[in-house]
């Protein structure tokens, strides 16, 4: 991705927010799409998504990655940039509210 969002998302400072893990899985596995899905953290907040479809497509990529978006995002900002590496999409999301810190996601989809 470019430089200036890799900058941005890499400085940016995440909240821990445990529930959201649950969040998340619930979230996914309500989409018939999906095939198996992966979630863990580091020790920086950073939340790693790895979607598998059942057969990968770029417009249902986009469909859930952007789902995910609104049921995760706070009010205040909202910054996601995607990139396409052959059969799969990678996006990196940042959400949060004035003030606080927020949820920092990479979402790798295939």
């Amino acid at each position: 991705m470019g430089r200036d969002i890799d900058r941005i998302f890499e400085e940016f400072h995440a909240c821990e927010e445990p529930e959201i893990f649950d969040d998340i899985r619930a979230f996914l596995g309500m989409d018939d799409l999906i095939e198996t899905c992966h979630i863990e953290a580091d020790e920086s907040n950073k939340i790693f998504v790895n979607v598998t479809l059942k057969k990968f497509s770029y417009l249902a990529a986009r469909h859930i990655f952007l789902g995910l978006t609104e049921f995760l995002r706070r009010s205040y900002y909202n910054i996601y940039a995607g990139e396409e590496l052959g059969e799969r999409m990678r996006y990196l999301f940042l959400t949060g509210m004035p003030g606080k810190d927020g949820i920092k996601l990479e979402v790798v989809i295939g």
